[in-house]
C-alpha cells in the first residue's frame, strides 16, 4: 500500500511538470517557426531586391560591353581587310588571331544568355508567395512584407545581413534567448 501511495505522490508531482515542459516547448517551437518565416521573408526580399538590381543595372550594361565588343570587333575586321592589300603576309597571320577573338566573343555571349535566363527563372519562382508552415492556429508575427516601389532596390528596413543583427547580438529576435536561457547541452 505504501508503494502505491509513493507512486501516487510521484504522479502528481510529475504531471504539472510534464505539464509545464509541453508548454516552454511549444513555445520554443512557435518562436522558431516565426523566426524561420521571418527570415524566409527577409531572404525573398534581398534576393527580390538583387534579381531586379541585376535585370535593371547588370543586365543592360553588359549587353551594351557586347556590342561594344562587337563594334571593336567589326573595326578591326575591316582595318585588317584593308592592310591585306598591301601585306598579305601579315593577314595569314590574323585570321588565325580573328578566329579566336569570335570564339571568344561568342563564349561571352554564353554566359551573358545564361545569367539573364537564371535571373528570369529566380524572378518567376519569387512571384509565387512565401511557403507559410501548416500548422493549425498559427499565424506570422507581422505581414509579408511587399516588393519595393518602382526603381527600389533598398534592402528591408531593419535586416542586417546576418542573425546577429537582432536586437541584443543574440542571433535570435527573442530576448529570453541572450539572457543564458539554453536547452540542452
Amino acid at each position: 500500500m505504501q508503494q502505491q501511495a509513493n507512486a501516487n505522490t510521484f504522479r502528481s508531482l510529475a504531471e504539472p511538470l510534464a505539464r509545464e515542459l509541453v508548454e516552454a516547448l511549444d513555445i520554443e517551437h512557435r518562436r522558431e517557426i516565426d523566426y524561420m518565416y521571418q527570415e524566409q521573408l527577409q531572404l525573398r526580399t534581398e534576393l527580390q531586391r538583387v534579381v531586379e538590381l541585376m535585370q535593371k543595372e547588370i543586365v543592360p550594361r553588359e549587353r551594351l560591353m557586347h556590342e561594344m565588343i562587337e563594334n571593336m570587333q567589326k573595326s578591326y575586321e575591316a582595318a585588317t581587310a584593308h592592310m591585306h592589300a598591301s601585306l598579305t603576309d601579315h593577314i595569314n597571320k590574323s585570321k588565325d588571331k580573328t578566329g579566336q577573338s569570335i570564339s571568344q566573343r561568342q563564349q561571352l555571349v554564353d554566359p551573358l544568355r545564361e545569367m539573364e535566363n537564371e535571373l528570369n527563372r529566380i524572378a518567376k519562382l519569387l512571384s509565387h508567395g512565401p511557403v507559410a508552415p501548416e500548422i493549425r492556429g498559427w499565424k506570422p508575427s507581422s505581414p509579408p512584407a511587399g516588393r519595393p516601389g518602382p526603381g527600389g532596390t533598398a534592402s528591408p528596413t531593419g535586416y542586417g545581413g546576418s542573425p546577429m543583427g537582432y536586437p541584443g547580438g543574440t542571433g535570435s529576435p527573442y530576448p529570453a534567448f541572450g539572457s543564458g536561457v539554453r536547452f540542452g547541452n
